[in-house]
This record gives structure tokens, C-alpha cells and sequence, in this order.
């Protein structure tokens, strides 16, 4: 029951998710049918309608697979579903190029997702044999189509979305991919590597290859089509200059100059008087036909005759006529629009202020004989000089350029435009010369300035390699090179590539080849390694779970056998570190340990004592001691054993200077000094005491960036101390200099503490002395009426108290005569013993010093006759603590007292100062000090005398 229950779950949810991988093909390819079709709308190029057929199709496979599901026909529905993916995408393919990453991934990653959801991965062999054959599929129709296709490199968003597609399925189909492969035995885990390096290997040669060789085909047809677009650019310039040297052979005809040079000298008046004669002759040009006496004249004189002979001998010329260096017309082949030509741009650009410039216009439609002429001018200078005195003007047929440029090119795409700038062009449409505007993308033209050649499309939807080369004179006139016209020459790519897709195939068939034998290779080989792989990693197994002393078989030479062998190794120093690690641990540890045990000690000499045994027993050295810097002599301040005694008794030392000491030079420069064999150096100073000495380290003690001492350890051993010891001293000697600062620090706080409490016993002492001797009464009693006054009463537990300096607790008898008594200043005293009189009066007393500081000024004492009473630790606590207050409260009522009779000093000061200042006259002032001192101090007799100190002592 409970497995048919499971099995209708995973039949469920095996519905849910082939649901929605069919939902996603419906969305995504409906998504794409339609940008394809907007796409096909906006360029009119029938690939994109290729392509949103096709995203269509697989729109309604994903729809019938959806249907089909439904039924519960869950295998049908994944068949349909790889289908209908696996098989549009091959087509699609003839269409677009630079997708094929794309097309790989989606038909790779389409059985692998499908089938995972179908089977669980069960049919893993199925699905990669599936998509790695239609993924060869379609690199095979990549390279082998034969007709044009789409290119998505011209969009920068198509490229991007190709390629973030091709990630995401490629990733996906790793992920897929993985996943199978984890779930693999070691065997077709290394036939699968084994074949993974040879296609990734096999497939990276044909890649790399395909690459360089494309780009080294791709250059030379790049290069081969810009040395073409070179020689046909300059054998169009060479044109424009031979027709321009034709004119200019025009221009040196004697009757050509002598004419228009009398034209010149036949106008009278000023500048205007000629303009405005000019101007009248252009209206009569333009208003008589040509019978007119002006226009014949201009149409049949010898100058004319002259320019129709060199017209029948050029007939390219269309148009040719002369005009005067006023602008107006001197002779023409044909009836020309205007009589005056000064107006026109090509003739002031000709003319160029008298300076003179040859001038080429642009292409134009002639409107008699509907062909494309070239307006030309040349100027015309004297027979003798470079005086410019007129113009000569032609209208050149451009069939002989025509001719330059043929409508085959060259190889059997190959073709010529000529970019006129502005956006127009001449070339070639539909079978004829025309001056059109421009096919090429302005961004290209930008491309082709700084590259030999570009890839791109030149007419729409025609991928092509594009060179170009501006058109110039090969003899470097400047005039054809101002025209800035450029020469195009496009190839369809197809053609341009056509070496790099054969490369490319017989790279694609090595890399086949390759692959298919290392299959079989790795299938064999899988078979031989598996052994020792698998006990390898038994004893991977074993020393992961923490068993170090397990060794990997060596069973071969070959790489498993290296491993095994790397493998020992490792472990090998795994426990080598894993020692090293536990030995610094533990020396760490000691340090801290040390640390702490140091920062305990207050004393000096107990601490350095410390020092140098807790060092010496932990670490295990020969010999420790410490030297501290006093002046510039370092002194052995403690050492350990008895060679340490002796040389503390001797003072060993050693000067700071000293020029053969590894102390003195660590002092010196601050730090560790290590020779791992002292007998070799020559700056170790032997120690009669130390003879079994063979290496020595010095490490300074410094504090505040001051070296105070030097801490000196000492091995039997060459080469018994090590950098390993230096990370352990190094710290614990800065322990050291902190704990020898606390030390000092402490010993003078204590010796500062010591006099300042001698000070104050002393003071209090001679206080309570002159407090005596002003109040002689000191005694002090409360007691019940029954009770005999305190001088009658003998108190020994008083006597008893200030001479131990401390609580006594006595029992006594009806006489007062004590019995033994006991200390009892703590809680844990034991009871007195008590001492009884013949008549059974027993009283219990307890007493304590009254204390200010370590000076005793009184007692406190309380009694009790009841006989069975025993002070308790909480009676003694009390006593004790009011004893104390007691002593403050008398010591702060004493100097309470020494303040008020100060105070009464002063003010009868002050009173008797101001009786004194009171008086102006020194009679009054003298005889009131006299009157004042007399009252204050009760004297019977007061004198003053004034005087110097001889006179004085004279009296």
C-alpha cells in the first residue's frame, strides 16, 4: 500500500515538473517567434521568417507535450518535448550563424533536463548519446551550409542574448551533468574524465587551431581585398588626373589664351561699369535664341572650333566652354544657361581670387543625355606668367569610370563602390552606373579607418568582408586626394571564408578522430587504474579518519604508483607537522604559562630566580641566566644551579663594550644572537663554569625600545637552539622586562610606602604627646552605680592588650588578678582557659588597642561576670570594628581641636594686627601692641624697644 502511494507521488510530481518544462518551451519560443517575426518585419530579410517559423514549431511541440501529458502519457510527452527542440534547433541553424554555441548547449541540456525528470538520471547514456549527436549535427550544418546566412554580430543585443543563453544552458548542462556524474562507480568516473580531457583537449586544438587559422585566413583575405581596393582606388584617381592633364593641355592652346587675354582688354571703365555690362549681356543671353549676334558669336568663333575639335577627339567631354577672368563666356560647344558665369561655385572655387585651383565636382545626372557626367575646371593663365585670365569648365562622362568598376568585381561576389561623402555613393543598381546614396553604415566607414578590413554586412542582410582606400593620384596630386572619395570593395563572407570553413572541417574531423580513440583508450585503461584507485582510496579512507601510520601500496611506477607514493609522503609530513605543531603548541603554551607565573611575583631577586629555573627545567636548556644593564656594565643578576650561585657570588659581569661576548653584543644591537656551534665563533667568551656549552643564544630584554638586560640560554647540543626557540624567548623575555619594571616598580612604591607610613607613626605619636600634656585626664569610663570607679579597678586585659598590640580575651577572678589568657584577634582563636579563686568569682574581660594606623593610643575593654559567658567571633568582629571608629572619631575630635585653638589663634592675631594698624602715630602704635599683648597673654609686664641691632645688644 504505502509503495503504490509513493509511486503515484512520483508519477505527480513527474506530471507537475514535465508541466513546467513544456510551459517554459511554449513561453520562450513563443517569445522568440515573435522578436524573430518583428525582426523579419523590420529588415524584410527571409532568415527571420525562417527563424519565427521554426520558434513556432517548437511553440507547438511544447503545446502537444504539454496536451500529452495531461493523459498521464509522461514518456511520449518527453519524447515529444526533446523533439521538438532537438530538431527546429538543427534547422534553425541553416539560417543564423554565430549561434551555434546556442544551438550545442540548448540540444545538449534539452534530453539531459527532460530525461532527469523522466527517469532520475537512469537514462543518462541515452541523453548525452542524443545530444552530443545532434550537437555534431549542428557544428556540421554550421560549416558546411553553402548559402548565406543571418549574422547576429551587428547587434550588439542579439550577440549579448546569444551568448547569456548559451551560458545559462551550458551551465544548466553542467549542473545536469555533474549530478549523473557523481552518481558514477570510479570506472566510468574515469572513462568519462579520461574522454572529457580528450574532447576538452582534442576540442581545444580544433578550436585553437580553427581560430589562429581563421584569423590568419580571415587577415589574408582582409589584406588581399585591401591591396585590391588600393590599386583600383589609385586607378581611379590615375583616371581623374589624366582628364584633368587633358585640360590642362587644353588650357596651353595658343588661340585659347590669345582669345580670352583680348577679352580682357576690350572692357572699358571700372569694376562696375564691367559688372553691370556683363550683366546686361547675361539678361540678352538669356532672352534670344541662338541667332542672336550674342549667342552665335559665343557658339561659332575659332576658340569654339578649337574646343569642338578636342571634344571629337575626347567625347567623354560632354560640355566644354571658356569664360573671361570676369566670369563671362568667351566660346562653348554647347549653348550653355547662363552667360555670365561668376556666380557658379565652381567657377569662383576655379578662379580662387585671381590665385587660381583646379576644381572636380561631384557625380550629377546630365538631363540631355541621362547619363552620370563630372563637372571639371581648370584655370587658364598667360602665355608668360602665372596670371590667371580665365577659366576653362567640362562636363566629363563618368562611363569611362563606369568601366574602372565592373558590375562582376571580382572572385564571384566581389564589387566596387566608389563613397562620395554625404552619404551617397556610385555604384552599380540594378545593371546600371548610378550615383546613389550610400549602402555602407556610417559606423563601418568609422571601422575602416583604423582597420584594414571589417566584417560586417554591406548590402542588408549580405554578411561581407569590407575594405576600402581613399581614392588618390598615384603621382600625389593634391586635388584628387581634397575630393575625399573613398573606394569600397565588399566580398560576401561566404566567399572571403571559404579556406577557413574547410580548416575548420578537417579540424573538426581530427578532433573526432582524436576523441573516438581516446574512448576506446579509456576504456581500457579505466579497467587497469580501478584497482589501485579503489585501494588508494581505501587508505585515503582510513587516514582521513584519522589513522596516520596507514602507507598506500606502491603497486606500480606509473602516475598511481607516484601517487601512492606522494600520498606516504604527505602523511608523512602531515605527522611531521602535526608534531612541529603540537611542540610549538606546547611551547606556546609555556610561555603563557610562564607569563602568567611571572606577573604573580613581586620581588626581584624571586622573580629573576624564577626566571631562569622555570626556563631552564621547561625547555630543557643546559644553562639559563639573566643579565641586567647597570651603567654600561651588564651584571649577572641570577643564574641557575650552582655554577648560577657562584657567578652571582663572583659578580660576574661583563662590560657593555666588550668586544668578545655574544651578551653584550645582543645588548648592543638590540637583537637575538644565535650560533648554533660557539666553539667555531669567534666572538663566544668561554665560562669555566659552563664547559659543556656547544651553542648559546642571547636574547635582549628590552623595554620601551631600551635594552635593560639580556637573557642568556645555554645548549650541550650544536645546533640545539633553533628559530623555533627564538619565537619562544623572543616573548617571554618581553615578559620579563615588564615583569622586572612591576618588580622595581613595586619595591620603590613599597619603600615609599614604609617611610610614609613611619612618618605619619611618628607624627601621630608626638600629636598624641602634646595632646597629653594639654589634657592631662586621658580616662574615659561609663559605668552602672554598683560598680567601683575605673582608678580603683586593676585591668590587666588593658595592660594585656597594649602589650601584645592586640584583642586579648582574659579570664579573671573576683580580685582582677588574670588567668590565662589567649589570643583572640581572629575568629579561629580558641576559647581562653580560665583561672578560677577559691571563691568561684570569675569575670570575663575582652580588650583592644585603639589604633591610628600602627600607633596605639588607648584601649577599649568590656567585661562581663557571668562566668559560663564566651565572647563569640561576631563579639570580637564588633569590638574590633568599633575600636576602629573609636580611634578615627578621637583622632578627627583631636585635630578638631588643634584647628579650633589655631583658629582662636589667629583671630586674636588678626584683632590685635588691626588694634595696631588702627593707630597713625608710632607713640599709639607702641603703646597699643603693649596694652594688647599684656591682655591676650595675661602678662604682668610688656616692654618694646626699638633700635639697631648694636644699640640693642648694648643695653
Amino acid at each position: 500500500m504505502m509503495n503504490t502511494t509513493q509511486n503515484k507521488q512520483a508519477e505527480q510530481t513527474t506530471i507537475a515538473r514535465l508541466t513546467y518544462a513544456a510551459i517554459a518551451a511554449v513561453v520562450l519560443s513563443g517569445v522568440l517567434a515573435v522578436a524573430f517575426g518583428f525582426l523579419f518585419i523590420q529588415t524584410d530579410l527571409w532568415q527571420w521568417l525562417s527563424g519565427a517559423i521554426i520558434a513556432a514549431s517548437i511553440s507547438l511541440a511544447g503545446l502537444n507535450a504539454w496536451r500529452i501529458t495531461r493523459s498521464g502519457r509522461v514518456a511520449l510527452a518527453g519524447n515529444w518535448l526533446v523533439g521538438g527542440i532537438t530538431i527546429p534547433a538543427i534547422l534553425f541553424n541553416l539560417f543564423v550563424e554565430d549561434a551555434v554555441l546556442v544551438f550545442v548547449f540548448l540540444v545538449v541540456f534539452s534530453p539531459l533536463a527532460v530525461w532527469r525528470i523522466l527517469y532520475q538520471s537512469k537514462k543518462w547514456k541515452q541523453s548525452l548519446l542524443i545530444g552530443g549527436v545532434t550537437g555534431l549535427c549542428i557544428v556540421l550544418v554550421d560549416l558546411l551550409t553553402p548559402f548565406s546566412r543571418i549574422s547576429t554580430e551587428p547587434s550588439f543585443y542579439l550577440t549579448l542574448m546569444a551568448w547569456v543563453v548559451a551560458v545559462f544552458l551550458g551551465l544548466i548542462s553542467l549542473y545536469f551533468a555533474s549530478r549523473i556524474f557523481l552518481r558514477q562507480s570510479i570506472r566510468i568516473k574515469l572513462i568519462i574524465s579520461f574522454l572529457l580531457v580528450s574532447v576538452f583537449s582534442g576540442g581545444s586544438i580544433a578550436l585553437v587551431n580553427s581560430y589562429t587559422a581563421g584569423i590568419v585566413l580571415a587577415d589574408e583575405a582582409g589584406a588581399k581585398l585591401k591591396s585590391i581596393a588600393n590599386a583600383r582606388a589609385l586607378a581611379v584617381g590615375g583616371l581623374l588626373v589624366q582628364q584633368v592633364d587633358l585640360l590642362q593641355a587644353l588650357g596651353l592652346n595658343q588661340i585659347l589664351q590669345y582669345r580670352i587675354d583680348n577679352a580682357n582688354t576690350e572692357y572699358s571703365g571700372g569694376p562696375a561699369e564691367i559688372q553691370a555690362e556683363i550683366e546686361a549681356l547675361d539678361r540678352q543671353w538669356l532672352a534670344e535664341s541662338d541667332a542672336d549676334p550674342l549667342v552665335y558669336s559665343r557658339l561659332n568663333n575659332p576658340l569654339a572650333s578649337e574646343l569642338l575639335k578636342f571634344q571629337e577627339t575626347f567625347p567623354a567631354y560632354v560640355e566644354i566652354l571658356a569664360t573671361d577672368r570676369y566670369g563671362a563666356l568667351i566660346a562653348a560647344t554647347n549653348r550653355t544657361s547662363d552667360y555670365y558665369q561668376a556666380d557658379e561655385a565652381w567657377w569662383q572655387e576655379t578662379f580662387n581670387n585671381g590665385q587660381g585651383s583646379i576644381y572636380i565636382g561631384s557625380p550629377s545626372l546630365s538631363e540631355s543625355s541621362q547619363r552620370l557626367v563630372l563637372a571639371m575646371a581648370i584655370p587658364v593663365y598667360a602665355a608668360h606668367s602665372r596670371d590667371v585670365i580665365g577659366v576653362l569648365h567640362t562636363t566629363y562622362d563618368l562611363t569611362a569610370l563606369a568601366g574602372l568598376l565592373p558590375k562582376t568585381g571580382f572572385g564571384q561576389t566581389g564589387r566596387f563602390d566608389i563613397y562620395i561623402g554625404g552619404g551617397w555613393q556610385l555604384a552599380w543598381k540594378d545593371g546600371e552606373f548610378a550615383f546613389t546614396p550610400a549602402d555602407i553604415d556610417p559606423s563601418t566607414l568609422v571601422r575602416l579607418n583604423s582597420e584594414n578590413y571589417v566584417d560586417a554586412p554591406y548590402h542588408p542582410g549580405t554578411p561581407s568582408f569590407i575594405s576600402q582606400s581613399p581614392v588618390e593620384a598615384i603621382t600625389g596630386e593634391e586635388f584628387i586626394g581634397d575630393l575625399n572619395w573613398t573606394l569600397i570593395a565588399y566580398l560576401d563572407r561566404a566567399e572571403a571564408l571559404a579556406p577557413v570553413r574547410t580548416q575548420q572541417l578537417n579540424n573538426l574531423l581530427l578532433a573526432l578522430l582524436i576523441i573516438g580513440l581516446t574512448f576506446v583508450a579509456a576504456v581500457g585503461m579505466g579497467r587497469l587504474l580501478t584497482g589501485p584507485i579503489i585501494r588508494l582510496t581505501g587508505v585515503a579512507g582510513q587516514v582521513s579518519a584519522g589513522d596516520l601510520t596507514v602507507q598506500a601500496q606502491v603497486e606500480s611506477n606509473d602516475e598511481v604508483g607516484s601517487l601512492a607514493v606522494a600520498f606516504n609522503t604527505m602523511t608523512g609530513r602531515i605527522r611531521e607537522n602535526i608534531g612541529d605543531l603540537e611542540k610549538y603548541a606546547r611551547q606556546i603554551e609555556t610561555v603563557v604559562d610562564v607569563s602568567h607565573r611571572l606577573t604573580a611575583i613581586l620581588d626581584l631577586s624571586d622573580l629573576l630566580h624564577q626566571v631562569v629555573n622555570l626556563i631552564k627545567e621547561t625547555f630543557g636548556y643546559y644553562h639559563v641566566h639573566i643579565y641586567l644593564l647597570e651603567d654600561e656594565t651588564l651584571l649577572m643578576a641570577e643564574g641557575y644551579g650552582q655554577a648560577g650561585a657562584e657567578m652571582k657570588r663572583q659578580e660576574h659581569n661583563i662590560p657593555l663594550t666588550a668586544p668578545r661576548s655574544l651578551v653584550a653584543r645582543a645588548a648592543r644591537e638590540g637583537q637575538i644572537i644565535t650560533v648554533e656551534n660557539v666553539r667555531d665563533d669567534p666572538d663566544w667568551l668561554p665560562n669555566p663554569l659552563l664547559p659543556e656549552t656547544h651553542s648559546e643564544m642571547a636574547v635582549p630584554v628590552i623595554l620601551g625600545g631600551k635594552t635593560v638586560g639580556v637573557l642568556d640560554v645555554q645548549s650541550e647540543k650544536v645546533g640545539g637552539l633553533s628559530a623555533t626557540d627564538e619565537d619562544a624567548l623572543r616573548p617571554l623575555a618581553d615578559q620579563v622586562a615588564s615583569a622586572v619594571r612591576n618588580a622595581r616598580a613595586f619595591a620603590q612604591a613599597q619603600d615609599a610606602l614604609n617611610e610614609a607610613q613611619e612618618l605619619q607613626r611618628l607624627y601621630t605619636s608626638e600629636a598624641w604627646e602634646q595632646f597629653s600634656v594639654v589634657h592631662p585626664t586621658t580616662d574615659y569610663e561609663v559605668r552602672q552605680p554598683t560598680l567601683l570607679p575605673l582608678q580603683e579597678i586593676s585591668t590587666p586585659e588593658a595592660a594585656a592588650a597594649l602589650q601584645r598590640k592586640q584583642t586579648v580575651d582574659l579570664r579573671m577572678d573576683g580580685n582582677g588578678s588574670a588567668g590565662a589568657a589567649d589570643r583572640a584577634s581572629s575568629p579561629e582563636d580558641a576559647a581562653p582557659e580560665e583561672a578560677q579563686d577559691p571563691d568561684g568569682n570569675i569575670e570575663n574581660a575582652l580588650a583592644t588597642p585603639l589604633r591610628l594606623g600602627d600607633q596605639i593610643i588607648g584601649v577599649l575593654g568590656i567585661r562581663d561576670d557571668n562566668p559560663e559567658r564566651r565572647w563569640t567571633k561576631d563579639e570580637i568582629t564588633l569590638i574590633e570594628a568599633v575600636s576602629e571608629q573609636m580611634s578615627l572619631a578621637i583622632e578627627n575630635a583631636r585635630l578638631f581641636d588643634n584647628t579650633r585653638q589655631r583658629a582662636a589663634r589667629e583671630k586674636t592675631v588678626a584683632d590685635m594686627t588691626q588694634q595696631v594698624w588702627s593707630s597713625d602715630r608710632l607713640e599709639e602704635v607702641m603703646q597699643t601692641a603693649v596694652e594688647q599683648l599684656g591682655s591676650k597673654l595675661n602678662a604682668s609686664k610688656v616692654i618694646v624697644q626699638l633700635g639697631t641691632k648694636d644699640e640693642l645688644l648694648s643695653k
